[in-house]
């Protein structure tokens, strides 16, 4: 639907062409269309159908705390002050029974590994190398035999596989079971010094800023950045070659 059905349907609570320029901000797209006529996806039009006037009659306070709330659910991972640690704490605790905040270096693992997965696993399989490529051996050693039985299986007429299979059928499964590929352990370009990662995960250095000692602008740093392609891709086409 457009945007003007959308509102249509929303009655005007909500004035969404102010909302998208206000969510774009300050990225620089001269090519996203944000009138009226622009085309919309809406996974649930009863929700915004009810959240738009739910939230013209409730009080402010309440909105200021549920804006709090989000605060709190977003940041939280990030916080290293003491009386933020406590305070976070005490709200976790009465909002899912968590005790307490999780130490800070696990929260720092985890949002690097959701933030940025490549260079950390370029730093972890360096480290555990030999560990690794002892699994990966196993591991191709292992599917090198299913593949083998799988092939004697299938092309054995007087087998198993002729009971349920015809002759033409037995030779597409062989087929599809010589093309089928597999992956174990890591991608020989991730180790690689030489390949970029910045591109392969999407980043630019010029546009994040990462900070020795400052978690949590660097962590937001990265969260802009994301944020700010994710919007340059709207209304992107996709296809294979620009993946």
């Amino acid at each position: 639907m457009t945007l003007a059905e959308f509102k249509n349907l929303t009655e005007n609570y909500i004035d969404w062409t102010l909302l998208l320029r206000l969510h774009i901000g300050s990225v620089d797209i001269t090519d996203l269309p944000n009138d009226l006529n622009t085309t919309v996806v809406v996974k649930d039009i009863g929700y915004y159908q009810q959240i738009a006037p739910l939230i013209e009659k409730t009080p402010l306070h309440l909105l200021y705390n549920y804006l709090g709330v989000r605060f709190l659910d977003a940041l939280a991972p990030t916080f290293a002050d003491g009386h933020l640690v406590a305070i976070t704490s005490q709200y976790l605790q009465r909002r899912t029974e968590v005790a307490r905040l999780r130490p800070l270096w696990r929260r720092c693992v985890d949002e690097t590994a959701r933030l940025l997965p490549l260079p950390l696993s370029r730093l972890y399989v360096g480290s555990q190398l030999p560990k690794i490529e002892k699994r990966k051996e196993a591991a191709h050693r292992l599917i090198a035999e299913l593949r083998l039985a799988l092939r004697e299986y299938l092309g054995d007429p007087q087998g198993s596989g002729s009971f349920w299979l015809d002759a033409e059928s037995r030779m597409e499964a062989l087929k599809k079971a010589e093309a089928t590929g597999y992956n174990v352990g890591y991608p020989k370009w991730l180790l690689n010094g030489s390949v970029n990662l910045d591109h392969r995960v999407g980043l630019n250095k010029d546009g994040i800023s990462i900070e020795s000692g400052n978690y949590l602008e660097s962590v937001l740093s990265v969260r802009r950045f994301r944020a700010a392609k994710e919007i340059r891709d709207l209304g992107r086409v996709r296809s294979a070659s620009n993946e």
